[in-house]
């Protein structure tokens, strides 16, 4: 079966399974003159009996462009975590758009980045 289109084009988003769904992080994604910090997931549209992609909550952190994602084996979130590593810190007040070397666990239920 067709995996759906994204909801939006990113250019080198982070990208992994997690509990069977493929979540698709961050890249470089323009509205107006700045990057989105967001994600999506796949899932199925029943009513079109196809799959689609979701947006997730908006990220605490970002947007990351060129990073690495990988699932994390837990139970404890209603759509699962992952990490973040590495890659480009988007333009922010602290990181001018700099290579970054830190590690971050995303929630995908709510969008929350620890490092």
């Amino acid at each position: 079966e067709r995996l759906g289109d994204l909801t939006c084009t990113r250019d080198l988003p982070a990208c992994c399974t997690v509990r069977g769904r493929e979540v698709v992080i961050g890249g470089e994604i323009w509205k107006g003159d700045h990057h989105l910090p967001n994600a999506e997931i796949s899932g199925r549209d029943d009513e079109a009996q196809g799959s689609i992609f979701e947006l997730l909550p908006a990220l605490s952190y970002g947007p990351s462009i060129g990073s690495v994602a990988i699932a994390i084996d837990e139970s404890t979130s209603a759509l699962g975590q992952v990490l973040l590593i590495g890659g480009v810190a988007g333009p922010s007040e602290d990181n001018n758009d700099g290579q970054t070397s830190a590690v971050y666990k995303i929630d995908l239920a709510t969008g929350a980045c620890t490092p």
